[in-house]
């Protein structure tokens, strides 16, 4: 009975300093955003330097994603072979929504099938979303396991 309470106990406790964690996490993402501001100040920020190389970062970003991603699915699949595990499965499929997330918002696919400066692609501009959406929900289905 001593061990429940103590392990109960236990998990309580791991549950405040998983949310203190958190939101302590967001506290400093925004303080580093605030830091950010006085080292350039997003008021000085020339946009037009944006807008002229947003799609070659773009594209860089988008292709970091997916290299990235590329590179999880080796490492999750490789583990996958050995041991058949339901979570490295769910890495593995999370992996891959966020290389087609990767894939559909680069900006070369959407020049290529000629959506691209037509009001942000329409519906064809929801799609990456869809994918990250998806990796999210594996991410919270595995992690709540």
């Amino acid at each position: 009975m001593v061990k429940k309470e103590k392990l109960k106990k236990e998990q309580n406790n791991n549950v405040l300093k998983a949310l203190f964690g958190a939101l302590g996490i967001l506290v400093l993402s925004i303080v580093l955003l605030l830091l950010f501001n006085l080292v350039v100040p997003f008021q000085r920020f020339n946009p037009n330097w944006l807008v002229r190389n947003y799609f070659v970062i773009s594209i860089l970003f988008t292709s970091l994603v997916g290299i990235l991603s590329l590179y999880l699915i080796f490492i999750y699949l490789k583990d996958y072979f050995e041991l058949k595990s339901k979570f490295t499965l769910g890495i593995i499929l999370t992996a891959t929504s966020f290389l087609l997330f990767a894939i559909t918002s680069n900006p070369l696919l959407c020049k290529f099938l000629g959506v691209y400066g037509k009001g942000g692609g329409g519906l064809f501009s929801l799609i990456p979303m869809c994918f990250a959406l998806i990796s999210l929900a594996v991410l919270v289905w595995i992690s709540s396991k």
